[in-house]
C-alpha cells in the first residue's frame, strides 16, 4: 500500500471518530440505543383506572375502570372492551425512544409546532392510585410521525421531546375511540330477567313474565313458555353485537327511523331498594329502518346510549325471535312424576290409568264415575301415554281456537288423592292423521301421524264397554 493510500485511510478514520464523538455529545441522539420512555414501575399498568384522551378539536374522552370492567363516561356513557383499554397502557409502557431533543436545543424552524406537539395531535393521560392511597397522573403528548416507523412524543412536564416507536400512536391517533367500545348491545343485569316485552309501532305488544323458574306469555295470548327456550334466547341476546357504530349523538332520529321505532325490545328486572320498595331495572333496544335499498341491515339504538348502530340480519333475527319458538311444545306443564291417574274420555267410553306402588292398573268407569272393571296394565304402555301427554315436544305450534269438531279425547290428569292437575284436549285431523294437544290455552301442539296415543280401553287390557243401557 502506498504512503498516500495509508495517509488517506488514517485521515478518514480520524474524521469518523471525530464525527462520532460530536454526535454522541448532541442531546438529540441516545448514545446507548433505544431507551424506555418509562422506567420500571413508573406506569403501573394493572393499577391504571382512568384514561383521559384529547384528540385535536374533539371533546375530551374519559374512560374509567371499576373492578375489571371499563366504561366510557365522557362525552357519554358506553361500556368498553376491557382488553382494548388495557392495551393502551401496555403500549405506553413499552415505548422506547431512539432520539431525545432538549427543548432549548430546538431551532426556530424545528419548534414544537413543526413536530405536531404545539398543540399535540393527541394527549393521553393515565391515572391511578398507589398502595398508600396517593393519586398519580401521567400525560403523554403525541406529535406527528417521522421516518422509519417513528413519531414524536413528549412526557408532559419534561424539557425534551422524544422520537419513539409508533405503537401508541397507532392505537390513539390512527383509530377512533368508538373502536374500543363493546359491541354487545345488552348489558344484562346480574340477576335473572323478570319480564320481556316486544313493542310494535302499531301499539301491539308481546309480553312474557317469569314466576319463580317458570315463564308464561301474557300478551297477545296467555300460555306457558318453554323455560329452556326462553333462557337460551336470553343467553343469545347477551351475545348480540352491532355490526358497526354509525353515528354518535344523532340530532335527527327520523333519518334512521328511530323517532318512532318499528320494534322495541325491553328487558326488565325487579330489584329490592334499601327502603323496602322495588326498583325496576330496564334495558331496551329500538329498531329503526333499513340501512338502504336492498340491504337487510337495520339501524338501532340502545336506550341510554346516544349511538346509532347497524345490526346485521343475524342480530335482528335473534332480537325478534318469533313467539311461537318460545311456547312450551308439550301437552301440559305437569310432570309425569306428579300424575297419579289419567282419565281418558271419548265419545265411546271412559277409563282411567291409575298408578299404584308396584305398577299401573286400568279401570273401566261407568257414567256415574264408579269403577266397573280393573285390570293390571303393562308399565311400558302406561308410561308411553304419560310421556306423550307430558314430555313429547311438538314440532309445530298453532295458535288459534281449538277445532272442537276434531276432538278425539279428553285426558284429565289428577294427583294423589284425586287432586285435579290439568286437562288436555286431544284432536286428530282425519285427512292428514296429524294430532294436536291443547290444555285450554287455545295453543295447539301439533304432532305427526306417528304420534298416535293409545286412547281405547282395549289398548290397556280392558274388555269392551257394554252398550249403553245394558244391565
Amino acid at each position: 500500500m502506498s504512503v498516500r493510500s495509508t495517509l488517506s485511510w488514517w485521515i478518514a478514520a480520524i474524521v469518523l471518530a471525530a464525527a462520532a464523538a460530536w454526535l454522541l455529545r448532541r442531546p438529540e441522539v441516545v448514545a446507548s440505543g433505544p431507551q424506555p420512555v418509562f422506567t420500571a414501575g413508573e406506569l403501573p399498568v394493572d393499577r391504571i383506572d382512568e384514561i383521559r384522551l384529547v384528540r385535536g378539536d374533539e371533546p375530551e374522552w374519559v374512560f374509567r375502570r371499576e373492578g375489571t370492567a371499563w366504561r366510557q363516561v365522557e362525552p357519554f356513557e358506553h361500556p368498553l372492551e376491557s382488553f382494548s383499554m388495557r392495551r393502551h397502557a401496555v403500549a405506553a409502557e413499552a415505548l422506547a425512544a431512539s432520539r431525545a431533543v432538549e427543548l432549548a436545543e430546538l431551532e426556530a424552524d424545528r419548534g414544537l409546532a413543526s413536530l405536531g406537539l404545539e398543540p399535540p395531535v393527541a394527549a393521553i393521560e393515565f391515572g391511578w392510585t398507589d398502595e398508600s392511597g396517593e393519586r398519580h397522573r401521567e400525560v403523554l403528548e403525541l406529535g406527528r410521525p417521522t421516518v422509519a416507523g417513528r413519531a414524536w412524543a413528549r412526557r408532559r412536564g419534561e424539557e425534551r421531546v422524544l422520537a419513539v416507536d409508533t405503537g401508541l400512536h397507532d392505537r390513539i391517533v390512527e383509530h377512533h375511540p368508538r373502536e374500543w367500545r363493546r359491541k354487545q348491545l345488552l348489558d344484562l343485569p346480574a340477576g335473572p330477567v323478570d319480564r320481556i316485552r316486544l313493542q310494535f309501532a302499531d301499539g301491539q305488544e308481546v309480553r312474557a313474565v317469569r314466576e319463580g323458574k317458570s315463564w308464561s306469555l301474557e300478551s297477545p295470548i296467555s300460555t306457558r313458555l318453554d323455560r329452556e327456550a326462553v333462557e337460551a334466547w336470553l343467553a343469545a341476546l347477551a351475545r348480540v353485537e352491532s355490526a358497526a357504530f354509525f353515528e354518535d349523538e344523532p340530532t335527527d332520529l327520523a333519518r334512521y327511523g328511530l323517532d318512532a321505532p318499528a320494534e322495541t325490545l325491553v328487558l326488565e328486572r325487579a330489584s329490592p331498594r334499601p327502603d323496602g320498595g322495588i326498583e325496576l331495572e330496564r334495558e331496551a333496544i329500538r329498531l329503526g329502518g333499513l340501512f338502504g335499498p336492498g340491504s337487510t341491515d337495520r339501524f338501532a339504538m340502545v336506550e341510554g346510549r346516544p349511538v346509532v348502530v347497524l345490526l346485521g340480519e343475524g342480530a335482528r333475527s335473534t332480537l325478534l325471535r318469533p313467539v311461537t319458538a318460545l311456547i312450551d311444545p308439550t301437552g301440559t306443564a305437569v310432570p309425569a312424576s306428579e300424575i297419579a291417574a289419567v282419565e281418558i274420555r271419548t265419545a265411546a267410553e271412559s277409563f282411567r290409568i291409575r298408578r299404584e306402588l308396584d305398577g299401573f292398573v286400568a279401570e273401566r268407569l261407568a257414567g256415574d264415575g264408579s269403577v266397573t272393571q280393573t285390570v293390571p296394565v303393562e308399565r311400558a304402555r302406561a308410561e308411553s301415554l304419560l310421556e306423550k301427554l307430558t314430555a313429547a315436544r311438538a314440532p309445530e305450534i298453532a295458535v288459534g281456537g281449538f277445532p272442537q269438531e276434531l276432538l278425539e279425547a279428553m285426558a284429565i290428569l289428577s294427583g294423589v288423592g284425586g287432586r285435579p292437575l290439568d286437562a288436555v284436549r286431544i284432536a286428530r285431523d282425519p285427512e292428514t292423521s296429524r294430532w294436536a294437544l291443547d290444555n285450554g290455552d287455545d295453543v295447539m301442539r301439533v304432532f305427526p301421524a306417528s304420534f298416535a296415543p293409545s286412547l281405547r280401553g282395549a289398548d290397556y287390557g280392558l274388555a269392551p264397554a257394554p252398550p249403553e243401557g245394558t244391565p
